[in-house]
């Protein structure tokens, strides 16, 4: 599929790929979640892991800058 075929509805081109083995029960719990949002299984799934990705890092910053906070400052 060439990159102009891979727009999505926001415009941005998806040209990496992501693959990953699910056992059948993770397959059904995600499909039976995509339905009841009435989203497609790809659009829950990138959806979710972005939304959780984003989390990480903003508490990884968020440790970081308390764990700074908390050091003794050496301008003293």
């Amino acid at each position: 599929m060439t990159p102009s075929a891979l727009n999505t509805s926001r415009g941005r081109v998806r040209g990496e790929r992501l693959e990953t083995r699910v056992t059948a029960d993770q397959k059904n719990l995600i499909e039976q979640a995509a339905a009841l949002q009435g989203r497609t299984v790809t659009d829950f799934v990138l959806t979710s892991v972005q939304e959780a990705a984003l989390r990480a890092i903003e508490e990884h910053q968020r440790l970081d800058l308390s764990v700074r906070d908390s050091e003794p400052s050496s301008m003293l």
